[in-house]
């Protein structure tokens, strides 16, 4: 597996400077984020998670991995660990750094997708709303992937705390989202797990998509049929993955659909948070007779969002760009 270098990285907007924390670290100290306590970890294992001595919070015992010192844990899953951090040769500057797993670490198709996704992500470097790689590499056999760490707000988290969007809010960031997804798909791609998680809101208003890991070629995608493995966010994974057909544009506007539906309502379509009862219920239904109950929202924005989400995908929108037509449409009405 080779491992490289990207060009050196230009920080977008919504990219922070960190407090120089290498120096503490050195030191066997960690400060706590909540309350700035420094916590003696020498003698603990690294990646272990230990209560502030003062405030209670969550301490991680920073772990050295190559330059990159990681030091907080900021997602993850079956597919890899995403940490926090920073470095000794450019100690200002915050990354986020996806591992693979280390109970998984001789598991190649964790490491082959890994591989992939710095790869796809770097094809991207020149757009301002995609995140930005810096490095895929390996270390006494731990393999990683290294991008810019973007500080801003999970739109989930802007959701949550302020609850649902207005439609000035909403469209111009869908209308990014769109070109961004077209930018994806004119490179050979489809992004295939567009969801709140994967996308940070920076000032102002700025959204950034970020993990490229289930990111597939498009032919590839077509035919993707046969896989017994049922990867995404059941909310918005559009049904063919879950049906077993083949996926393309139109099954990335349907996770923009969903996308707007939550975003204009707070809340997902299903309750369920299981894949498999999230595809029965899909199958059991339509989209047809969807409607926004009790939600001061204009018809004519409710028949954007429900013809993106329909059932069948010859009744969505054909293209990204018939979809981004109508949405800028509605907003010069």
């Amino acid at each position: 597996m080779p491992f490289f270098r990207f060009h050196e990285s230009q920080s977008k907007p919504g990219s922070s400077e960190a407090p120089p924390l290498i120096s503490s670290f050195l030191q066997g100290k960690v400060p706590c984020e909540s309350c700035g306590e420094r916590l003696n970890v020498r003698g603990y294992a690294p990646l272990c998670v230990l209560p502030c001595s003062k405030c209670g919070k969550n301490v991680m015992v920073p772990y050295e991995l190559g330059d990159y010192v990681l030091y907080k844990m900021i997602g993850g899953g079956g597919m890899g660990l995403v940490f926090k951090a920073t470095t000794q040769s450019v100690p200002f500057k915050e990354f986020a750094v996806k591992i693979v797993p280390p109970e998984c670490a001789g598991d190649e198709s964790l490491i082959a997708a890994l591989d992939n996704e710095a790869k796809v992500a770097a094809l991207f470097r020149d757009n301002p709303n995609i995140m930005t790689s810096v490095e895929l590499n390996q270390h006494e056999g731990v393999h990683y992937f290294v991008s810019e760490f973007i500080s801003g707000q999970r739109w989930d988290d802007r959701v949550f705390r302020y609850g649902r969007m207005s439609e000035e809010e909403l469209i111009p960031m869908m209308l990014t989202l769109i070109e961004v997804e077209r930018n994806i798909y004119q490179k050979g791609f489809l992004f295939r797990d567009l969801k709140p998680e994967n996308i940070m809101i920076t000032p102002p208003n700025r959204p950034i998509v970020i993990d490229f890991g289930l990111c597939m070629d498009v032919v590839e995608a077509m035919f993707e049929t046969d896989n017994p493995m049922v990867n995404g966010a059941p909310h918005f994974m559009p049904p063919e993955r879950l049906t077993g057909a083949g996926e393309s544009v139109w099954s990335e506007i349907y996770s923009l659909g969903m996308l707007m539906y939550y975003s204009l309502t707070g809340q997902t379509f299903f309750e369920s948070g299981e894949v498999q009862e999230t595809a029965e219920r899909y199958l059991a239904s339509g989209r047809e007779d969807m409607v926004f109950d009790n939600l001061d929202l204009h018809p004519d924005l409710a028949r954007i969002v429900m013809r993106a989400i329909q059932s069948e995908p010859a009744k969505r929108y054909v293209s990204f760009e018939s979809f981004e037509t109508e949405l800028k449409e509605y907003r010069l009405r």
